[in-house]
């Protein structure tokens, strides 16, 4: 007996520009017979390359119809003029045989009579959609490796109890399933045993298994994916055919691939707005002219172009040059195509704290106005006990991927509550920080730093008694070095992992002589979900010390200090930690904080419960003796740039001195 065929066109019932390209079911005419080689009836493209499909004949459900005869007209109906037939009808749906296969949840989301049943309707309208409910069945169960499907649909009267309605019955017999008995990757006769092997290592499917339009798709996806990876930038595919043997109830697949030829990169290519060279490039670029072909290697080029804000397209393509490696390979140049993008930047932020008062950021930037990305930012502060004006020069990618160098000058004015300070810094260093999205976790920054204040010393003043003794002139150098490791999944709200960052600062200072001292900070957070990504439990904390001078040496600005909105909240900015006899804060050689949140996270908000402790200390190492807690809760609304954060909180075991409660508002979460 021979074997009867039938050839397919396999495509997923789920992508909906394939959908009316399903190969019909059996039911449609019937299988073809292949003969002499020949396939009878097989599926024809037209010039566009789709194909044209049969879909299967539905029975006349209407014919022969129940006998509406016995149903008692519901309020409202009409009567036929040839004969008893009822307009206003309603009905219920039963489905027989899909739950079985796992699909019937599936296909209640899809059916017509389902998704229409609300209200009353005509028995052609039933008719209408229960014609295509049976061919959305056909395609999903097609879609599974159900090949050889019948659907049966009986409309029938619910019963004289229930006047003008039917229920209709569809019943589904899905048949065998089919399984690949073969797997035909079709290449040129040209191509090499290497490149044989290696693209059937890559494709994933394998005789025995299902004929799942999905899986097939997908793995066609994973094949045309991977190639380019490794070293077949032109790598595509011909039309792919499954043959149904519909005794054995297998399917032979085949797909033309025409790999293309093995390459290596070759050199840039720049088309477009150029808003810096070839070689700056080559800067970013994690490849070298002779290196394998490699598309993750183009994609991670792609991202670092998009990374640095100067452009709002861009797009690199592979393009053959004709020319050959020593070693056979094709050398492909990458052509780079950008456009320009806004080079300019306008940015405010405001926020508020208690014992801090307002304050009032404002930026204006030029992203590329010292070519290649050296960005120059003129930045203001207005505060109620701030106030600074700065200018900073940051060239991003400067020599290294990812390093940074940069140069600012600043002036600023403060009259804190612990002291009164007017500095003139200037800085300069390079920094390499952390990037999630480049999968670069540790960062570092070493910096060179001159200040030079001059500050009113309530430490001074509460000994002394010296008006005129607590103003005085520093002029400090300082080597601030950064190491950090970045752990977490998200820069701006992270939801599991840990982060940790050290900072070690030597400082020289001339005040009635020169002296030395070094400061030390640890930071540390952790992040952890405890119901998915929505309830994250996260944790802080950070220790600092400063040897080598007393506390009453050192300027008060340099000094630690403990309290407020990114410190200890329930207290005010610097309110912790030793304090003169009118109350003010001193600051301190030592700094303990602790910090735990819960947040919660429902669509763009959230609330969180926090509790903060610290405390500051003459001493020269962190202690955890008198530590101050504040307790509180917080809103945030979770925007592009970050959440938005309004946090209250009160002293726990409140003291004279201090506030009832605190408020904070500012962007981002508190660590």
């Amino acid at each position: 007996m021979k074997s009867l065929f039938r050839l397919i066109l396999l495509t997923s019932f789920f992508s909906p520009s394939l959908f009316s390209s399903s190969a019909s079911a059996q039911q449609a005419s019937g299988p073809a017979q292949v003969q002499s080689g020949q396939q009878q009836g097989a599926l024809q493209a037209d010039d566009t390359g789709s194909v044209p499909v049969s879909l299967p004949e539905i029975p006349d459900i209407a014919v022969p119809w129940p006998d509406l005869d016995a149903f008692a007209p519901a309020e409202g109906a009409t009567q036929s003029r040839r004969g008893m037939r009822w307009d206003n009808l309603s009905y219920a749906v039963q489905i027989i045989g899909l739950r079985d296969v796992g699909l019937e949840d599936r296909f209640r989301e899809l059916s017509t009579l389902i998704g229409e049943r609300e209200g009353q309707t005509s028995g052609a309208q039933i008719n209408r959609r229960a014609e295509a409910d049976v061919k959305a069945i056909t395609q999903l169960l097609n879609s599974y490796g159900y090949y050889a499907s019948t659907t049966d649909v009986m409309v029938a009267p619910v019963g004289e109890e229930q006047p003008g309605r039917v229920q209709v019955t569809l019943t589904v017999n899905p048949g065998p399933r089919y399984k690949f008995s073969d797997i035909q990757l079709k290449l040129p006769e040209s191509a090499s045993v290497e490149t044989r092997d290696l693209v059937y290592q890559l494709f994933p499917l394998l005789p025995g298994d299902y004929i799942v339009a999905s899986d097939v798709e997908s793995a066609e996806g994973e094949l045309l994916l991977k190639l380019p990876q490794r070293g077949y930038p032109f790598a595509e595919f011909g039309t792919r055919q499954v043959l149904l043997d519909d005794l054995d109830n297998t399917g032979i697949y085949s797909l033309p691939v025409r790999p293309g030829p093995v390459s290596v990169f070759g050199y840039f290519r720049m088309k477009g707005d150029r808003l810096f060279s070839e070689k700056h490039l080559n800067v970013l670029a994690r490849f070298d002219p002779g290196d394998p072909y490699d598309s993750r290697d183009v994609e991670d080029l792609r991202q670092a172009l998009v990374a640095t804000g100067l452009f709002s397209k861009v797009a690199l393509r592979p393009v053959e040059t004709g020319q050959v490696s020593p070693d056979g390979r094709s050398i492909v140049d990458m052509e780079v195509e950008t456009s320009k993008g806004p080079q300019r930047r306008l940015a405010g932020s405001v926020g508020y704290a208690t014992g801090e008062g307002f304050r009032l950021e404002g930026q204006w930037m030029h992203r590329n106005l010292l070519p290649p990305e050296g960005a120059v930012t003129v930045g203001a502060v207005a505060g109620t006990k701030e106030q600074r004006l700065g200018v900073n020069l940051r060239r991003a990618n400067a020599g290294k991927r990812g390093r940074n160098m940069f140069a600012a000058i600043e002036t600023s004015s403060e009259d804190r509550d612990a002291y009164s300070a007017q500095a003139l810094t200037v800085s300069a260093g390079f920094q390499r920080p952390p990037d999630i999205a480049l999968e670069r976790r540790w960062g570092y920054s070493l910096a060179s730093e001159i200040v030079i204040t001059n500050q009113r010393d309530r430490s001074l003043f509460s000994e002394e008694g010296d008006e005129n003794g607590r103003r005085r002139t520093f002029i400090i150098g300082a080597l601030p070095a950064t190491l950090q490791y970045d752990g977490s999944n998200d820069m701006l709200d992270p939801t599991r992992g840990f982060r940790v960052a050290g900072r070690v600062t030597p400082e020289a200072a001339f005040q009635d002589g020169f002296f030395g001292y070094t400061r030390f900070r640890i930071d540390a957070s952790g992040y952890q979900p405890v119901s998915g990504d929505n309830v994250v439990l996260a944790g802080r904390i950070a220790l600092g010390a400063i040897a080598g001078a007393d506390r009453d040496r050192i300027a008060p600005s340099r000094r630690f200090y403990a309290g407020g909105g990114g410190s200890v909240r329930g207290f005010g900015y610097e309110e912790l930690g030793p304090k003169d006899a009118d109350g003010d804060p001193l600051g301190g050689r030592s700094l303990t904080e602790v910090s735990a949140e819960l947040r919660y996270r429902f669509g763009n908000y959230g609330i969180v419960a926090f509790v903060d402790g610290g405390q500051v200390y003459t001493e020269k190492l962190p202690q955890f003796s008198d530590l101050r807690f504040g307790a509180g809760l917080g809103a945030r609304y979770y925007t592009a740039f970050g959440p938005l954060r309004f946090d209250i909180a009160t002293p726990l075991g409140r003291r004279s001195g201090d506030p009832k409660f605190a408020v904070y508002i500012s962007i981002g979460q508190a660590f």
